[in-house]
């Protein structure tokens, strides 16, 4: 987002640590730990509506435990991360829908307190020197902790609707909590080659947060519950590839998406 005409420059200096600690248990065997700070800069800008919105800076505070190891004289390779950050003033994209030409519109504001946590285990496997097996699943948990927005009281009152909405408890949008990956690729001596990979992702909720009244959405605008309406559906998509390589020259014939699914 670019400032509006005519807005003010400023420069900042922040300080983001980071430290960790790697413990080796044997070269194929390491347990980790790293804590750092983050830094999203603030920002300004112009929705499609025409209206100047500002933002402030975020900060986050990440702590992640990694854990290594390998078996089979490195064939098999096991990785686990777990994970947990707490975020201030995170910078969160609003759309709302013009309740007149229902016409979507985007700005950004800052929820004051939020916090995610997960992990992923991640599994690869070579049984032989042509084959190579993969996979991973990932869990996610999302929440923001002290999260609120107002409008005019004046335009809020004409409309019947309440000045200060609160969005505590709700998941960050477009944050599937289990995504799940496998795949394989086999290479023979010859330069032949196929590989093909699944993913799968829940369902998780969009980012509309504001709809008009008598959309059927919830109701600037009435607050949209993080329901049915707006939770989109899981998806599972298919990715295969084939062809033929050599020193000089590859050749490739690749199709994502296999099965043509969508949201």
């Amino acid at each position: 987002f670019s400032s509006p005409a005519g807005g003010n420059t400023r420069e900042e200096t922040v300080f983001l640590p980071k430290g960790g600690v790697r413990y080796e248990i044997r070269p194929d065997h390491t347990l980790g730990f790293t804590l750092q700070r983050g830094y999203q800069p603030g920002g300004a800008g112009i929705d499609t509506d025409g209206s100047d919105f500002s933002f402030d800076p975020s900060y986050t505070w990440h702590c992640e435990l990694a854990y290594r190891k390998a078996y089979l004289d490195g064939k098999l390779t096991f990785a686990a991360n777990a994970f947990y950050s707490t975020w201030q003033d995170q910078q969160v994209v609003l759309r709302t829908i013009n309740p007149s030409t229902f016409r979507i519109s985007e700005r950004v504001i800052n929820a004051a307190d939020s916090s995610l946590y997960g992990g992923e285990l991640e599994v690869d496997y070579q049984p032989s020197d042509t084959l190579r097996i993969f996979g991973s699943v990932g869990l996610l948990s999302t929440r923001y902790d002290d999260f609120t927005f107002g409008i005019d009281p004046m335009i809020a009152a004409g409309m019947g609707v309440p000045p200060l909405f609160s969005y505590e408890g709700y998941e960050f949008p477009q944050s599937p909590k289990l995504t799940v990956s496998l795949g394989f690729d086999w290479r023979h001596h010859s330069g032949l080659f196929f590989a093909a990979d699944a993913g799968y992702s829940s369902s998780y909720f969009s980012p509309v947060l504001f709809a008009p009244l008598g959309s059927g959405i919830g109701g600037i605008s009435v607050q949209v519950p993080q329901d049915d309406v707006v939770e989109i559906d899981p998806l599972l998509t298919v990715n295969v590839a084939a062809g033929f390589e050599n020193k000089d020259w590859k050749l490739t014939i690749f199709v994502t998406n296999l099965f043509d699914e969508r949201h």
